[in-house]
C-alpha cells in the first residue's frame, strides 16, 4: 500500500468528491476493472457513477462491462428479495422477532438500490431464545440445516436448493460476534431496531447499528476483501454527518469489541487516506498495541481483555474432548491419545494453509 492503486484513486475521488480522478488514463482503468470484478465492486461503483452523473465520462467499455455486472446483480438481487420476503411472512406468522443483516436491505436502505450492492445469501438476527422455533419454521419452507453446530459459533447455517443452479444459504444469527469474545448489548442494538414497512414483528437495524455490524463483519472477516471496505467507505462517505465515532467507539468499549471495531476503521483509513479529509479517525490510546489483520487468524490481542482472551487460548491449546470431535468428524471409538494426534495434525495442517495464503494476499487485502 506504498502507493495508491488506481482502483483506490478511483474510490476515494468518486464517493468522497464526487468526481473522477484527474489524469486517469485508459490503463487506470482497465486495472481498476479488472480489480473490480475480481473483488466483486462492479455493481457498487456503476450504482455511484450514476448517482453523481459520472457514467458518460469514462470510457466506453469500462461503462459496459459496469452495466452488465449490475444487471446481473439486479437479478441475482430480486430473486434473494423474493425468498427474503417470503422468510419474513413465516416469521412473522409464526410471532418470530427477526432483523434482516446486510444483503437487499442494506442495499435499498443505504445504498439506494436494489443493485447497488451485490448479495446471494440471507441473513437474518433472531433472539437467541427463538433459534428453535425460527429453525423449525425455516425447515417448514424447504431449508435443511448444513454441518454440526460448532460451540463458539453466532449463527445455524441452512440451504435451500431453488433450481439446478442455485442453492440459497440462510444464516440464523443470534450474534453479530462470538459471545465468548464479546459482551455486545443485543438488547440495546433490538431496542433501537425499528419495524420494516408492511411488518410488526420484523424489523432493520438503526444507521449507527447497522455501521457498527459492518464493522464487526469486516472484523469477523480480517478484512480479506476489499468489498469489506468499500461498504465502510459507503457508509462513512454518505452519512458523514448522522455517523458519530465517539458513540460508535464508546459503544464498543461497553460491548468489548473496541480493539476489533478500531483496527477494522484503521485499516480502512490507511486504505483509503482521503477518508481522514471527509471524516478524521479519532486517535486511540495505546493504538500501536491493536494487532493488525494481517498478524494472524484470531490474533489475541484483537480481543479487549484477557478474560476473553484465555478461553480462545485454552481451546486452541488444549480443547475438550467433545470440541476435538466436531473437528476430527467423531471419535468412532478411537483412543483418546489418538483423538487428540489427529487434531493436532488437521490444526497444523490449517495453520500453513493460512500462512501461505496471507503471503499471497494483494493490496486489497
Amino acid at each position: 500500500m506504498n502507493s495508491p492503486a488506481p482502483l483506490l484513486r478511483l474510490l476515494q475521488s468518486v464517493y468522497l468528491h464526487g468526481e473522477l480522478p484527474p489524469d486517469f488514463g485508459n490503463e487506470e482503468y482497465e486495472v481498476s476493472l479488472r480489480d473490480m470484478v475480481n473483488h466483486d465492486l462492479a455493481s457498487q461503483v456503476y450504482s455511484k457513477l450514476r448517482s453523481f452523473n459520472l457514467l458518460t465520462e469514462v470510457p466506453e467499455y469500462f461503462r459496459r462491462r459496469l452495466h452488465a455486472r449490475y444487471l446481473t446483480t439486479v437479478t441475482q438481487n430480486a430473486l434473494v428479495k423474493h425468498e427474503l420476503l417470503t422468510v419474513c411472512s413465516a416469521l412473522e406468522k409464526g410471532q418470530i422477532q427477526a432483523v434482516p443483516l446486510k444483503g437487499v436491505v442494506l442495499a435499498e436502505q443505504y445504498f439506494g438500490e436494489l443493485g447497488a450492492r451485490p448479495t446471494g445469501d440471507i441473513d437474518i438476527l433472531v433472539h437467541k431464545e427463538q433459534v428453535p422455533e425460527s429453525i423449525q419454521c425455516l425447515k417448514a419452507l424447504g431449508f435443511t440445516p448444513e454441518g454440526p453446530l460448532y460451540p463458539w459459533q453466532f449463527h445455524r447455517v441452512l440451504s435451500r436448493r431453488l433450481n439446478a443452479k442455485y442453492t440459497l444459504i440462510l444464516e440464523v444469527h443470534w450474534n453479530f460476534i462470538q459471545e465468548r469474545t464479546s459482551d455486545v448489548d443485543l438488547h440495546g442494538i433490538w431496542s433501537r431496531a425499528n419495524p420494516l414497512t408492511d411488518f410488526f414483528s420484523i424489523k432493520a437495524l438503526s444507521l449507527e447499528d447497522t455501521f457498527y455490524t459492518l464493522c464487526l463483519h469486516g472484523a469477523n472477516h480480517r478484512m480479506e476483501s476489499m468489498k469489506y471496505a468499500l461498504d465502510i467507505l459507503h457508509m462513512i462517505a454518505q452519512f458523514r454527518t448522522e455517523l458519530s465515532f465517539d458513540r460508535l467507539l464508546a459503544q464498543a468499549r461497553r460491548d468489548q469489541t473496541f480493539r476489533r471495531v478500531f483496527a477494522t476503521l484503521r485499516w480502512v483509513y490507511r486504505l483509503l487516506p482521503e477518508l481522514h479529509e471527509v471524516k478524521p479517525l479519532p486517535a486511540a490510546p495505546q493504538i500501536n498495541r491493536i494487532p493488525d489483520f494481517r498478524q494472524g487468524e484470531n490474533h489475541m490481542m484483537m480481543l479487549d481483555s484477557w478474560r476473553y482472551r484465555w478461553p480462545v487460548i485454552k481451546d486452541k491449546v488444549w480443547p475438550s474432548r467433545d470440541l476435538v470431535n466436531i473437528f476430527v468428524g467423531g471419535d468412532n471409538g478411537k483412543v483418546y491419545k489418538h483423538v487428540y494426534l489427529e487434531f493436532y495434525k488437521k490444526r497444523l495442517q490449517k495453520i500453513a494453509r493460512h500462512v501461505l495464503r496471507d503471503h499471497g494476499r494483494d493490496d486489497y487485502a
